[in-house]
């Protein structure tokens, strides 16, 4: 995996969360919550991303996903 490739699939997750929080289906968003957030650990553990942009995306993801619910 490489950072082109993170960054496709933390786009087509972030735009699922987005339709989820649109219908407001909480524990769809929920679980694609917990899915980003994954994603984002595993690119940090895997030195993809650099651990100021893992802290940057999951309070980005985390403003989302409380402000939403």
């Amino acid at each position: 995996m490489n950072l082109e490739q993170t960054e496709r699939l933390l786009e087509h997750l972030n735009g699922q969360l987005d339709n989820e929080i649109e219908k407001g289906d909480r524990d769809t968003a929920r679980y694609l919550y917990g899915q980003i957030a994954g994603a984002l650990m595993l690119a940090f553990y895997l030195r993809i991303i650099d651990e100021q942009e893992t802290d940057r995306r999951y309070k980005a993801l985390q403003d989302k996903f409380y402000d939403a619910f």
